[in-house]
């Protein structure tokens, strides 16, 4: 798909067969979420102390995306949504991720549910995922609102990811304390998706997968310098 007036162009992939996998994990799932009450009360404290961006990410996406992929690092959580998603490390509001590196074994990813209000900002936010990524080359998966290429801070996502996917449901946040619907649309920002394989088309079934131009441009390129390459060698034969 050619560019238009230098703007952004993203592909939309082919259709396959290969996501239907059995005892794929539920999306968009209708039941009610149960939780220990425990929890649910520290989560209820957690969520008073800044209803702004105290929001946790849905337990069966998170459930979904580990499906898609391991991830070791929750780049934005605290100690109470912790309890229930478990991972392996994770990064507070205290410590920071802003100034942590995001680094991961081999063979792992990051998630992160960035703030959306206040500082740092959702640029901030997006020039280190970006950062972190070119750094690292290790796949990241960040959850943000959707928006169009003509937002500066998702424009660095159009620029950076490999892929996007636009849900197609709007997602509860707090679904642990609460069953009200989301206010606005989410986007699932992929970065590196082409470390997942065949697998990354697992994620057809939260909405439409999509893929950057940035990308599709950087194979193409990979391709002709691959079969420049490869008609020299027979040249030299």
């Amino acid at each position: 798909m050619p560019t238009k007036n230098n703007q952004l162009v993203l592909e939309l992939l082919p259709t396959t067969t290969e996501h239907k996998i059995e005892n794929l994990p539920e999306v968009f799932p209708t039941k009610k979420i149960c939780s220990d009450k425990t929890i649910k009360e520290k989560i209820e404290v957690w969520h008073s102390q800044d209803k702004s961006n105290h929001f946790m990410t849905p337990k069966w996406l998170i459930d979904f995306i580990r499906y898609v992929y391991p991830i070791e690092l929750d780049a934005t959580s605290s100690p109470e949504a912790n309890e229930i998603n478990k991972f392996e490390r994770f990064f507070t509001k205290e410590t920071n991720a802003i100034y942590q590196s995001w680094k991961v074994k081999e063979g792992s990813g990051v998630f992160i549910n960035p703030p959306y209000v206040g500082k740092p900002s959702l640029i901030d936010w997006a020039n280190k995922i970006s950062t972190e990524y070119l750094e690292n080359g290790q796949p990241i998966f960040a959850l943000v609102p959707a928006r169009s290429p003509e937002t500066k801070w998702f424009r660095i996502f159009f620029e950076h990811a490999t892929h996007i996917v636009f849900l197609k449901k709007r997602l509860n946040h707090n679904e642990t304390i609460c069953n009200e619907s989301g206010q606005f649309a989410s986007a699932l920002a992929v970065f590196g998706g082409d470390k997942l394989g065949s697998r990354i088309n697992l994620l057809e079934n939260l909405g439409e997968l999509l893929e950057t131009s940035n990308f599709r441009k950087k194979k193409e390129q990979e391709n002709l310098q691959f079969n420049g390459e490869k008609n020299d060698s027979k040249k030299v034969a």
